[in-house]
């Protein structure tokens, strides 16, 4: 196993503990002469996260049969990930008691925070009439987006379903469960003007730190943003529209 692996965010995790395990080690003289502080970081990739347009995700949606039972729950599992910015764990690890009108809870979330994510009024519509069909399913248990056994969806069978109906919609950019956050992220930065923090709460993170990763997606505004926020556009501009009536006279 190598560190190529992992995405770079898990490697270094992992690195982290290492370095917390080595460190404890010299500390109780259980070894010497041990570097942890030395071991090299993973190299993070600085591109920008991809996410889907709005054309691309109407062509993505259009792509599933919602005759089919299974097909109709993967729609919905794709909608909801994109209108929450749910963890594909997180929405697979749901129960039907998890949805309370248009708010869904986060019980085992990876950060151990539960949180609490509303829905759109669109994807609340969506959300009722797929509990409410659900039940065809055999034995659909409590779980929110069961297998057709009845137990718990799993992860990797839906990225397949993703690559599968992105081809057929064809959607050139690499479809995943995590583009979908991405696109999640991106409308809602472009939504409430770049509010960092108010991303890092939805998506469940415990700092700004991977949110600032989030806010890439963001960048190509900055300069747009920078302007609209300056108190020099706000205070001076009654001066400036001053001048300009003082010049017409």
């Amino acid at each position: 196993m190598h560190l190529k692996d992992f995405t770079p965010a898990t490697a270094n995790g992992y690195m982290r503990a290492i370095k917390r395990f080595l460190n404890w080690l010299e500390k109780n003289d259980y070894a010497h002469d041990l570097r942890a502080r030395h071991l090299d970081k993973a190299v993070v990739d600085e591109h920008i996260p991809p996410h889907l347009t709005d054309d691309e995700v109407a062509r993505l949606l259009n792509s599933f049969d919602t005759s089919d039972i299974l097909q109709l729950r993967d729609k919905i599992l794709t909608m909801l990930l994109m209108d929450t910015g749910l963890r594909i764990t997180e929405a697979l690890n749901l129960t039907t008691d998890d949805v309370d009108g248009y708010e869904v809870r986060i019980e085992k979330a990876k950060s151990r925070v539960g949180r609490v994510v509303a829905m759109s009024p669109p994807m609340v519509r969506q959300m009722g009439e797929w509990i409410r069909l659900r039940e065809r399913m055999p034995d659909s248990g409590k779980h929110l987006f069961p297998s057709n056994v009845a137990t718990r969806m799993s992860g990797s069978r839906f990225h397949r379903v993703l690559q599968r109906h992105a081809k057929d919609a064809g959607v050139t950019t690499h479809v995943s469960a995590h583009v979908l956050r991405y696109t999640f992220a991106h409308n809602f930065l472009n939504a409430h003007k770049g509010d960092v923090a108010g991303l890092a709460r939805a998506l469940g993170h415990s700092s700004l730190t991977m949110a600032m990763h989030y806010a890439k997606i963001h960048d190509a505004k900055a300069h747009e943003q920078s302007v609209e926020a300056s108190v020099l556009n706000r205070v001076l501009r009654k001066d400036s529209e001053g001048i300009r009536k003082g010049r017409k006279r």
